[in-house]
C-alpha cells in the first residue's frame, strides 16, 4: 500500500452530525421532535409515540428490535442505498436494557460462564462488576449495527439529575446528565458528533449545544452547532413547524 503524505490543509469531509444525541426531561417533546425528521424512522423501544404522527416501529425486546434491524438491512441492500435518511433509537435507557438480554446470552456462551443459570439482574452482580463488560459489548454491537444502516443516527435519552458537591464549600448544586450507567455514559458521549440539550421557551422547541457548570454534556464538533442554541420546532395554529434544516443543512 503506497501511501501519499498530505502536505496542506485537508478540507473537512462533512458539516452536518453522523451522529447526534438528544436528551431531556420525560414528557418534553423528544419524540415529538424527531417524528418531524424528513424520512425518518423512530425505533419506538419505550412505547413512547403511541400518540403521534410517525414513520415508526415499535421494538418490545432484543429479538424483535434484532429483527427490526435485520429487515432494515435487507431492503437497504435491496434498493441499494439506505431506505432512512435518519434513524431514531426511543431511549437509549431502554437500549441498555436490551443490551443486558444480549449480556446474558453472551456470558452463558463463553467459557466462565457456561454454567451460568441467572438473568441480566444476576449478571450485574458478579463480583467485581464482571458482567458489566458484557453489557458494554453487547449495546457497542447493537449501536454500531444501527449506526451502519442509515447515514444519521439519532440517540433520544432521558435526563437525570444529580447533585454534587461545589468546591470549597458545603453547598450542594444540580448537574443535569443523560440516563446511561457509568462507562457506557462516557464511551457513548465520546462517539457523539453532536449533543444537545432540548428545551421549551414558550412555543419555541429548542436544541441547546452550549456547554455550561448546568449542561455538563453538551456540546458539538460541527461548527454550526458549537456553542450554540437553535430553534428546532415552534408550534403554530396548532401545528409544528419544524427547522431541522438548521441542524442538518
Amino acid at each position: 500500500m503506497t501511501i501519499t503524505l498530505p502536505r496542506k490543509v485537508v478540507k473537512s469531509e462533512t458539516k452536518n452530525p453522523r451522529k447526534l444525541l438528544i436528551y431531556a426531561d420525560p414528557k418534553r417533546g423528544k419524540t415529538t421532535l424527531i417524528a418531524g425528521l424528513p424520512n425518518g424512522l423512530i425505533l419506538d423501544l419505550d412505547r413512547g409515540s403511541g400518540f403521534l404522527d410517525a414513520i415508526k416501529i415499535q421494538a418490545n425486546n432484543l429479538d424483535e428490535l434484532i429483527d427490526v434491524g435485520k429487515a432494515i438491512k435487507q431492503q437497504n441492500e435491496k434498493e441499494g442505498k439506505p431506505i432512512y435518511d435518519f434513524i431514531s433509537i426511543d431511549t437509549v435507557s431502554k437500549l441498555e436494557e436490551f443490551s443486558w438480554e444480549l449480556a446474558v446470552r453472551n456470558y452463558k456462551e463463553s467459557l466462565v460462564g457456561r454454567n451460568f443459570d441467572g438473568d441480566a439482574n444476576k449478571l450485574k452482580q458478579l463480583p467485581k462488576g464482571a458482567g458489566y463488560p458484557y453489557m458494554w459489548e453487547a449495546f457497542d454491537r447493537i449501536y454500531t449495527f444501527f449506526s451502519i444502516l442509515t447515514p444519521h443516527l439519532i440517540l433520544v435519552a432521558h435526563l437525570k439529575r444529580n447533585l454534587i458537591s461545589k468546591e470549597g464549600s458545603s453547598e450542594e448544586i444540580e448537574v443535569k446528565d443523560i440516563e446511561l450507567t457509568g462507562k457506557l455514559r462516557v464511551t457513548t458521549c465520546a462517539d457523539m458528533d453532536a449533543i444537545g440539550m432540548l428545551k421549551r421557551k414558550e412555543n419555541k422547541t429548542i436544541l441547546s449545544f452550549k456547554t455550561s457548570p448546568d449542561d455538563l454534556i453538551c456540546g458539538a464538533r460541527p461548527e454550526h452547532l458549537r456553542d450554540q442554541e437553535i430553534v428546532v420546532a415552534e408550534y403554530t395554529d396548532g401545528k409544528f413547524i419544524y427547522h431541522w434544516d438548521k441542524i442538518f443543512t
